[in-house]
């Protein structure tokens, strides 16, 4: 089962045990993967990572980690595409309210982003998405 979505610093923070990631969220985490419960990042996280290596605001080592953490069935994070069916979803969402890629919540029920956020930004959490 997938117990949430991870926003591309709570990816990092996870994979590199990196303390920046809040308790609350670090214990959400931990407490879904004991139950055998996933988190899911969404593919434009992971595009945003190759970004942020080019601007060298992360080591490229960030990028290639994640990639392996990705294929490890033990890791806690899986890979949820972006297709069409969240795109339709991202339509009507004023791109001012918050990140694009982050509000598709309205996609079906089988859907990851109905799923909790683990993202400490703030248009993010101030919108009526349910946030760790």
């Amino acid at each position: 089962m997938i117990a949430g979505l991870t926003y591309t610093h709570a990816d990092l923070r996870c994979l590199l045990k990196n303390p920046g990631l809040s308790a609350t969220a670090q214990q959400f985490m931990d407490d879904e993967a004991a139950r055998g419960h996933d988190f899911v990042v969404s593919s434009i996280s992971l595009a945003e990572i190759v970004y942020l290596v080019e601007k060298n605001r992360l080591p490229v080592s960030a990028y290639y980690s994640l990639k392996t953490a990705l294929v490890d069935p033990d890791y806690v994070i899986t890979e949820a595409p972006f297709h069409i069916q969240i795109v339709e979803a991202m339509r009507p969402v004023p791109r001012f309210e918050v990140s694009g890629h982050a509000r598709p919540h309205r996609c079906g029920s089988g859907c990851p982003f109905r799923r909790p956020m683990i993202s400490r930004d703030g248009r993010i959490r101030a919108s009526n998405l349910k946030t760790v």
